[in-house]
Order: C-alpha cells, then structure tokens, then sequence
C-alpha cells in the first residue's frame, strides 16, 4: 500500500517536471517567433495599429519566409482546386499579380519623389488567406500582413493585417 501512494504522489511530479523541462526547451529561435507571432495576431483584430503586432508579425514572417517557403506559395494542392474553381487559372500568381496593383494598401507614402509599390518577386502566398508582401518607393522599403478573399467571380478583397517601414 505505501509503494502506491509513493507511485501515486511521483508519477503527477515526473509528469509535471518533464512538462516544465519541455517547456523551457522550446527555446529555438522559430518557436520563440511562432509565439510572439501567435500574440501578436491575438492583438490584430483589436488593435491593428499596435506597434509590437507589426513588428513582430512582420518579423516573424520575413524569417519564416526566407527559411521555409520554396517559390512563392503556401497554397496546399486543395486550395489551388479550390481557387481554380472560383476562376483563378494559376492561383499564386494571380494573387500575386492582384496585389501588386493595389499599391493604395501600402500605409507609408513614398518620399524624395518615389512611390511605394509591390515587387512580385517579393510577395509570398502564406496559405489560402494570408500573403506577405515587401514593398519600396527606391529609398525606404518595408513589409506587411495582409488577408485576401477570393470570391466566386475570381475578384480578390484585400486587408491589411500589420505593415512595418524599415
């Protein structure tokens, strides 16, 4: 009967001390970014102004692009079928090419004479709801977070989620 209260009383402890230790390893640099990103999206729909969502949002996904996104999109074989059923022919790139003539999305103005624009080559389909896109008038650039919608006549609404200048 003792040895059972013994097992009883150590197994909750090793089960809570190996959560703990679990808990302090996961101090590699892209979960320590998932987390900040994951808060700052909890932010997002309250205060899309807020300085840290846009850093970092921003950050965070400029990071992630440039470690784990081959070419320029997300998009699961599932949601090209599906966009291609709302009259996208190449999904990617006509998001891609929708966003780039909506340069009124960018929050800065561009300044000594440029204009801020999108550059194809630097936007990124995330998944079926989210693109990340760099943007530069030639002297300052910077980076945004932005939602899309795909209706059924292949027209695209977009949203600024966070938008950071360097």
């Amino acid at each position: 009967m003792k040895s059972f209260r013994i097992l009883f009383l150590a197994v909750p402890a090793m089960v809570a001390a190996l959560i703990f230790v679990l808990y302090l390893n996961t101090g590699d640099e892209l979960s320590k970014l998932k987390i900040k990103y994951s808060k700052a999206m909890k932010i997002s729909g309250k205060e899309n102004s807020h300085p840290s969502l846009q850093q970092d949002s921003s950050k965070y996904l400029l990071q992630l692009n440039r470690r784990n996104l081959q070419g320029n999109s997300g998009l699961t074989s599932y949601d090209i079928k599906q966009f291609r059923e709302k009259g996208l022919n190449d999904p990617a790139r006509d998001i891609i090419s929708d966003l780039t003539l909506h340069n009124e999305l960018i929050p800065y103005k561009g300044v000594l004479g440029g204009t801020m624009r999108f550059y194809d080559r630097e936007i990124y389909v995330l998944n079926n709801k989210w693109v990340f896109a760099y943007f530069e008038d030639g002297h300052y650039g910077g980076q945004m977070l932005l939602n899309y919608d795909v209706s059924d006549s292949a027209g695209i609404k977009w949203t600024m989620i966070a938008a950071e200048r360097d």
